[in-house]
């Protein structure tokens, strides 16, 4: 999942809604999308996210209060040398405690062109990821507004279903 980058209040927004969404945690957080993957993957199914270096302790945590094991921890680097500017987690539900550092995914060459793994990478790639996270997302909202289909909510009843809950999400329980 490539999931808002941004802490709510800390990133650049452009006044475009869906840009801004994408970017910063405005409508969901990185708690949310853990919480959401993990109800929705079976018991040993794999989780992936990426995320900034800055945020990589939260990732770990989040995960593992979402009962999702990481397993396998990779640095994306534009070339050789370079410092992250991505980091790859991928984790089990409820998988055991063994995590394995994978080498540096170096995109690029000393020449600029794309390397031997990022070539290979992208004639593998079968499956529109955006989609799937999109139908992701969708059920679990649905799931948690007690409702079938957004489609079947206004947009102002949604958006109001949805702040509602965030109200009761965040209430404290005696």
């Amino acid at each position: 999942m490539n999931p808002p980058y941004k802490r709510k209040g800390s990133g650049k927004t452009t006044g475009v809604y869906g840009i801004d969404i994408a970017r910063n945690e405005i409508e969901c957080t990185l708690e949310d999308i853990c919480k959401a993957a993990s109800k929705l993957l079976m018991p040993n199914g794999r989780f992936c996210i990426c995320q900034r270096p800055e945020r990589f302790g939260e990732v770990i945590f989040e995960m593992k209060r979402a009962g999702i094991e990481p397993k396998q921890i990779r640095n994306v680097v534009n070339k050789a040398g370079d410092k992250p500017m991505l980091v790859l987690v991928s984790g089990i539900k409820g998988g055991n405690c063994s995590t394995e550092m994978l080498p540096d995914l170096i995109l690029k060459t000393n020449d600029d062109s794309d390397s031997e793994e990022v070539k290979e990478i992208y004639k593998s790639i079968i499956v529109d990821t955006a989609d799937v996270a999109a139908d992701a997302c969708q059920k679990y909202i649905c799931n948690q507004l007690g409702i079938e289909n957004i489609g079947d909510y206004s947009e102002k009843v949604f958006l109001r279903s949805l702040r509602n809950h965030k109200k009761l999400r965040n209430r404290q329980i005696p």
